[in-house]
């Protein structure tokens, strides 16, 4: 929302249509959000394989099942994280994309309502 407000403020063509704003910036602003947010979903997937063979090897087969349970748990939960904020950054960049078709007029198809547009 800073970034949107800023780009507003500075360029006031903007709202006269008369200059495009930088919807670059504001989709690469999300996806550093989302990358850093990925940071230790993406260690635990990382380090949990080599805690498990640890585990294993220190303490036989006998606890073999419930470790497994325990692995396959995180996992999910793990790549379920990483599917959530590929999805969102997938979203937003294409609600910004079919935004600035409709609010400069380049497709016809109108799929974003009056309501998003910079007004």
């Amino acid at each position: 929302m800073e970034e949107v407000r800023r780009q507003l403020k500075e360029t006031p063509g903007i709202m006269t249509r008369e200059v495009k704003p930088d919807y670059q910036r504001c989709v690469a602003i999300v996806t550093d959000a989302a990358l850093k947010e990925m940071v230790l979903p993406g260690c635990l997937a990382v380090v949990m394989p080599v805690t498990v063979g640890l585990i294993f090897r220190a303490l036989g087969k006998g606890v073999v099942v419930v470790v497994v349970v325990v692995v396959v748990v995180v996992v999910v939960v793990v790549v379920a994280a990483v599917a959530a904020v590929t999805a969102v950054t997938a979203v937003t960049a294409v609600a910004a994309d079919s935004c600035s078709e409709y609010f400069y007029g380049t497709n016809n198809t109108h799929t974003c309502s009056p309501f998003h547009s910079v007004r």
